[in-house]
């Protein structure tokens, strides 16, 4: 799935791609902070730049998302 991810938006830089793998595997965005050494607030500003990249609402979910677009397009790559 994360070969996919990378694959199907190349936008997203190194640091964005960890975030949506931590989302996907349902980190917190505390959990993410402590993981990436940022603080919340980053990784939550980090998450406003996805959304953007990936085309989601601004309150849209990235891990909803993610998980739609791979069973709509890909035939369910994420378990």
């Amino acid at each position: 799935m994360f070969d996919r991810l990378k694959t199907s938006f190349p936008e997203l830089d190194e640091v964005e791609f960890r975030i949506c793998c931590l989302t996907v595997s349902k980190c917190s965005n505390t959990e993410m902070a402590i993981i990436m050494e940022y603080s919340p607030h980053t990784i939550q500003a980090k998450k406003s730049i996805i959304r953007r990249k990936l085309g989601v609402k601004p309150t849209g979910n990235i891990r909803d998302f993610l998980y739609n677009y791979f069973n709509e397009n890909h035939e369910n790559y994420i378990d």
